[in-house]
């Protein structure tokens, strides 16, 4: 591709414009050029006392809220929501709608080490995340009243993180967020009308456009055809696979665990420690609005996570309109990326 295109994420309802004319070879940024010192880090082991006391910990025998742990769970400091806080409305104007705070914020602190870098992350670590924020979302889960949970993970300060210690946020809400629902109603409706799993179809779509970067049994590495960033990448399940993480047993979550360790040590190779974000693809966790949504999401919606570079700023153009400009081909990306992963499967 020697010029632009404007490609459309018929999910997101989002335009991209692929734009290679512009890249330049940057020098990638760090994702912690001024990395804070950890005397202070409340994230780290042997500090245990300076976050609220663990909801939840992976550990070596060793009592609650002591070192000896390998991830750790705990009440957001700065809580967004909060599960001791009314599930109701409150009063608003005819023009909006309102609600208490109910909810929960929460943090999983990835491991006792102070900083992460991508070209060093090891399967074991990353299978006990992965296995953290299973049980953390079954036990959220066991209350009801909340439908929906947002998990990401922002690294480095281009991606807007503030702490550098590896930490993931968990936020439950007692609704789906309108985003989250238009995205569902969306992958219904072109299951509907073409009578396949539109992920299934990306995934295909991806082998036949030089998209596929790897995959295992039962999870993709796809380059997706409107990245909003370079080298945006998505690990998705495949047929077969439960659509919720935490209804996937040990051996999917080592599975996954494995490629999303390769992905980013290959990205890293390449980048660096590069500034990202990373966002999972969740379905909500109780019955909610339309029933066909509900019930038919094995259909349409499949397990996915996110890994955004956070290699450029934003322009005025994505100010102004809302549209990424990504000068780095999905292609491109895909290719550079398959070739990269290949040492590290």
């Amino acid at each position: 591709m020697q010029t632009g295109q404007i490609r459309y994420d018929l999910f997101a309802d989002r335009h991209v414009i692929i734009a290679p004319q512009r890249m330049r070879r940057p020098d990638f940024p760090e994702a912690w050029p001024d990395l804070p010192d950890s005397a202070e880090c409340p994230f780290c082991e042997g500090r245990e006392d300076l976050t609220p006391p663990e909801i939840f910990a992976l550990r070596d025998n060793t009592p609650p809220n002591t070192p000896g742990w390998r991830t750790r769970v705990v009440p957001n400091r700065f809580l967004a929501l909060a599960v001791e806080t009314p599930c109701r409305p409150v009063e608003a104007p005819a023009t909006g709608e309102g609600y208490e705070g109910f909810g929960a914020h929460e943090i999983l602190i990835d491991s006792p080490e102070h900083r992460f870098d991508p070209r060093l992350l090891r399967t074991r670590d990353a299978r006990a995340w992965l296995w953290s924020l299973r049980e953390r979302l079954r036990d959220l889960r066991q209350d009801n009243r909340l439908r929906y949970f947002a998990l990401f993970k922002n690294h480095g300060r281009a991606a807007g993180a503030s702490q550098p210690h590896p930490h993931t946020q968990i936020v439950a809400m007692p609704l789906v967020p309108a985003p989250a629902l238009a995205r569902l109603q969306r992958a219904h409706a072109w299951y509907k009308a073409h009578g396949q799993n539109p992920f299934d179809a990306a995934v295909r779509e991806a082998g036949e456009g030089g998209r596929l970067i790897a995959e295992s049994d039962r999870f993709a590495l796809i380059a997706p055809y409107a990245p909003r960033f370079a080298y945006e990448t998505v690990l998705v399940a495949k047929h077969g696979v439960p659509v919720a993480l935490w209804e996937m047993d040990d051996p999917l979550l080592d599975e996954a665990a494995a490629l999303y360790t390769a992905l980013m040590r290959a990205a890293g190779a390449g980048m660096g420690d590069f500034p990202f974000n990373l966002t999972f693809n969740t379905p909500p966790a109780q019955p909610f609005g339309d029933e066909a949504l509900w019930h038919e999401l094995s259909y349409y919606w499949r397990f996915a996570l996110t890994l955004s570079p956070r290699l450029y700023g934003a322009g005025g153009l994505e100010a102004a309109e809302g549209i990424p400009l990504n000068p780095v081909p999905p292609e491109a990306a895909a290719r550079q990326l398959a070739e990269t992963i290949k040492e590290y499967l």
